[in-house]
C-alpha cells in the first residue's frame, strides 16, 4: 500500500478516485479534524465513504418525479449492478438533486430507482455512484475559555482497507478543516 499520506480537506472531498472495474486499493488510516477559529463553537459529523465507481460510465438520460421520489431511464441503467434498498448513491450533474440519498427500491427492469426524497421534476443527464459508508465520526468544539479543550481531534484506525475509492463528507465545513490520513 505504501506510505501514510495526508490530504487536507475543507469541503466534501472524493481522496481517491474510484474506477468503474472496483480496482482502486487503499487504506484509511485516520482523520486529524481541527477548528480554524477558535472563538466560535463548532459541530460536525464526518462520514467516510468507498465509492464504487460511476454505474454507465457516465451521465445517465432519464427524468425526475418527486410524487414518487423516482428517477426513470429509458435504458435498463440500474439492472444488475447490485443496487438494494438502504444503499446510499452519490448524485450528480443535476440541476436540484446533488448530494448523497438513500436508495429505497430499484424496479426489476432496472429502468426507475427510488430515492428517500428528491427535488424537481428535470429531464437531465445524471451521474449515480453507489457509495458504501465505512465510518463515521461526530466533532464537537464548544469554544468555552473556562474548559482547557483541544483544538484539534484525531481519529485513529488501524488500516480499513478500501476496494474502490475512498470520500470524506461532513454535516458541516465551516471553521473547520481535517486531514485524511492513507495509504
Amino acid at each position: 500500500m505504501g506510505r501514510i499520506q495526508s490530504t487536507r480537506v475543507v469541503a466534501d472531498t472524493q481522496i481517491i478516485a474510484a474506477n468503474q472495474d472496483g480496482h482502486n486499493t487503499c487504506v484509511f488510516n485516520g482523520l486529524s479534524v481541527s477548528s480554524t477559529d477558535i472563538s466560535s463553537a463548532q459541530t460536525a459529523y464526518f462520514t467516510v465513504y468507498e465509492d464504487y465507481g460511476p454505474i454507465g460510465g457516465g451521465p445517465n438520460d432519464g427524468t425526475w418525479a418527486t410524487s414518487g421520489a423516482t428517477f426513470t431511464s429509458a435504458t435498463p441503467i440500474f439492472k444488475n449492478q447490485n443496487i438494494s434498498a438502504g444503499m446510499m448513491m452519490e448524485i450528480s450533474g443535476t440541476a436540484a438533486n446533488d448530494g448523497i440519498k438513500k436508495v429505497v427500491s430499484v424496479n426489476a427492469a432496472g429502468t426507475v430507482i427510488t430515492f428517500d426524497a428528491v427535488a424537481g421534476t428535470a429531464t437531465e443527464g445524471v451521474i449515480f455512484i453507489p457509495v458504501r459508508k465505512i465510518a463515521s465520526f461526530n466533532w464537537v468544539y464548544a469554544a468555552d475559555s473556562s474548559k482547557s479543550q483541544p483544538t484539534v481531534e484525531w481519529k485513529y484506525t488501524n488500516g480499513i482497507v478500501f476496494r474502490n475509492g475512498l470520500r470524506i463528507v461532513s454535516t458541516n465545513w465551516t471553521n473547520l478543516e481535517a486531514y485524511v490520513l492513507h495509504s
